[in-house]
């Protein structure tokens, strides 16, 4: 009930609002045989002077030629309808040619301040005299229409007041196919008229930048974003109606660009509706493809293009003749478009509404407008308004689309940041990065780049023998929970884990191979950290070995199309593995290569010692290894120099002196498994020496 009230109440205030206008029309003064009396009228507001204007055709009447016993009567005076137009079914008078407007004003007594005197619409040049004295030529008149230049301009013009003002107007038309006075002028007191003029331009200039910044930001918007050419032509219509705006309403255009010519901006004026014919059709075309007719963007693209070549090759006449024909294609591309919309609509496309109540109010104008043309009759046209309107709406309805696109994309965003967030689990940024790629979604089979990487391999020793106590579910607990404190050791140190491998991990690191040294020490002490835990609940400690080394190597996707993955390839990998390997053989906890302490110096200050040049798989040549001490094992410090003099003997051959050398070690460090592996080598070598020359003397 509320709501039927409302309406209603709406519906009474525009009917009072219209009321309010009618009679205000009807309440305004007329012409009547050249004479208009305003002597009762409130000149605080503008006045059109509208109503029978003595008319003389065919001649260009000086204001002396109205005086008493002029030639006034020889000249064919009579009366003219003001607003009206010359070249129309309802008129005997043609468009080409000359005529004078005479019109008497009596003036409101006491009226002793400048008026002003508005003129629009009046075709296509004119002399204006105010009580004798010529004010104003707008464009160029002249008796021989060849030496006639037109101007659609508004003008503004003020004069002294007084009890009467005579008002002559020649007017002559030498190229537009209507002429004459299509607006009556308006007349006010000087401020009242000046500052309804400047509105007026004002008006205009705010809504038509408005405009204007609204297309070049739907321009600039398909620029960034090639997909979006629903902007694109959106952006290209109000750009055109901005410059249709400049050539109508207020004329702002022909006040400011007159030197362009007559006939150039009239042209232009033509061209606009082209313009916004196809722009808007071709708005649709990608706003609802699925709706779009077939076959009809060629023709009127065509069209187009041919209309506005003739609106810039040829007279002003030959081109309304032919423009009257295309506003018969107007009409039918509007009933093609409006069909497209209800189809749309009916199919529920998003932003149909608004761009459909848009459209209706463009037609329904331009339908209007082109019988007012057509007809040649006296009106306001209202198809740029409406445009206006369809404009506003238009961009409603894409802020809206852009709106909706802009929370999906924000949407989507958070769910490839999520996706982005699972992929790293499984495939690591930081290798992402060193391949060069901002996302797993660029990268393609076969992407590899060459780099110097630190590579660290850790393993837990015995594993087989601890997995066989263990369900299948426990082992993957206890790994996870074994990693799980692993991983962020790595992480720490400024290196990322390539690959776990089962109880083993593989991990890269891209700055200092200190990281990786640095990390494999630190992954003792968790591991022992860890141990204690484990002890607590009753399970068995574990131990790892480190190999650690640093060089050249392939970073890249192998595999295929279907399934891939990412993987380092070289020699220096393979080295690192088997260093890892190594650690079980001499009893150490982090081995790294020969390479890595030459490239580390700061690795050299840390304990370490020589375990010698060993033969690894793979290499023909044997590869120096040396130890990192870890803290428990600091008694190796001790026996250093002993351990690698003995190593020395070793290498060149004198058994005697090596077995009595690591016999000593030994017997310091009985858990030196380094020591001890050298003995039984050096037995296996030479089966005869003693066993007091392979244990070597009790150290003192």
């Amino acid at each position: 009930m509320n709501r039927r009230r409302g309406r209603l109440e709406l519906i009474a205030f525009f009917l009072v609002i219209a009321a309010t206008h009618l009679a205000a029309a009807a309440a305004q003064p007329r012409a009547v045989a050249g004479v208009i009396s305003l002597t009762e009228q409130d000149l605080q507001r503008g006045v059109p002077l509208g109503g029978e204007w003595q008319f003389s055709w065919g001649h260009l009447l000086a204001p002396a030629d109205f005086a008493s016993g002029g030639s006034a009567a020889a000249n064919g005076l009579t009366t003219i309808e003001v607003p009206s137009t010359w070249g129309t079914a309802s008129t005997r008078y043609p468009a080409r040619g000359i005529a004078t407007y005479r019109l008497l004003v009596n003036l409101p007594a006491g009226v002793d301040q400048p008026i002003g005197l508005t003129l629009k619409r009046v075709g296509t040049a004119y002399r204006l005299y105010c009580n004798g004295a010529l004010v104003l030529e707008n464009g160029t008149v002249s008796a021989d229409l060849a030496g006639t230049r037109g101007s659609y301009a508004s003008r503004v013009v003020y004069v002294r007041g007084g009890p009467r003002l005579e008002i002559v107007l020649q007017v002559a038309n030498a190229d537009d196919v209507v002429a004459g006075v299509q607006e009556s002028p308006v007349i006010g007191l000087q401020g009242v008229v000046a500052f309804a003029s400047t509105w007026e331009n004002l008006r205009d200039a705010i809504l038509y930048a408005a405009i204007l910044m609204m297309g070049l930001y739907h321009l600039l918007l398909a620029l960034l974003h090639p997909g979006e050419r629903a902007s694109l032509w959106f952006g290209v219509l109000a750009v055109d109606l901005t410059v249709r705006g400049g050539l109508t309403g207020a004329r702002l255009l022909h006040q400011v660009a007159a030197a362009a010519g007559f006939h150039a901006l009239v042209a232009a004026e033509f061209v606009t509706v082209y313009v916004a014919g196809l722009a808007v059709f071709l708005f649709f075309h990608d706003l609802f493809p699925q709706e779009r007719p077939r076959f009809v963007l060629g023709p009127l693209l065509g069209v187009t293009v041919a209309m506005s070549v003739v609106a810039i090759a040829t007279p002003l006449g030959t081109l309304v003749a032919v423009h009257t024909w295309y506003e018969y294609l107007l009409l039918a591309e509007g009933v093609l478009l409006l069909v497209w919309l209800v189809r749309s609509l009916v199919a529920r496309r998003d932003g149909t509404p608004l761009v459909l109540a848009g459209f209706v109010v463009l037609l329904a104008s331009a339908v209007y407008d082109i019988v007012l043309n057509l007809t040649r009759s006296t009106g306001t046209f209202l198809t740029s308004y409406a445009m206006v309107v369809f404009v506003f709406l238009q961009a409603g309805s894409i802020a809206r689309r852009s709106a909706s696109a802009y929370v999906s994309a924000v949407e989507q965003s958070r769910k490839s940041e999520a996706l982005a967030q699972s992929f790293s689990r499984f495939v690591p940024r930081e290798f992402l990065s060193l391949l060069g790629k901002d996302s797993i979604e660029h990268v393609r089979l076969g992407d590899q780049v060459a780099l110097d990487l630190t590579v660290l391999f850790a393993d837990i020793r015995a594993f087989t023998t601890l997995s066989e106590a263990l369900t299948p579910l426990e082992n993957f607990n206890f790994l996870n929970s074994y990693l799980s404190r692993i991983s962020p050791v790595v992480r720490s140190n400024r290196g990322f884990i390539d690959k776990y491998l089962g109880d083993g991990v593989m991990a890269l690191f891209p700055r200092s191979p200190m990281d990786a040294v640095r990390a494999g020490l630190e992954l003792m002490d968790t591991v022992r950290v860890f141990n204690g835990h484990r002890a607590r609940a009753g399970y068995r400690p574990i131990s790892i070995g480190v190999g650690i080394n640093t060089g050249s190597l392939m970073l890249g996707t192998i595999g295929e199309s279907n399934r891939m993955e990412g993987t380092v390839i070289s020699d220096a990998v393979n080295l690192a593995s088997r260093l890892e390997g190594l650690t079980r053989t001499f009893g150490a906890s982090v081995i790294v290569s020969e390479n890595l302490l030459a490239a580390c110096p700061e690795a050299q200050q840390l304990p370490h010692r020589c375990l010698g040049r060993v033969r690894v798989k793979g290499k023909q040549r044997g590869v120096i290894v040396y130890e990192i001490i870890d803290s428990p094992d600091m008694a190796r410090s001790q026996t250093r120099r002993v351990f690698e003099a003995a190593l020395a003997a070793f290498q060149k051959g004198r058994y005697a002196e090596a077995a009595q050398g690591f016999g000593s070690v030994a017997e310091t460090d009985p858990a030196d498994s380094a020591a001890r592996f050298y003995l039984r080598r050096i037995q296996a070598l030479r089966p005869g020496l003693a066993r007091t020359e392979l244990v070597g003397p009790a150290p003192g």
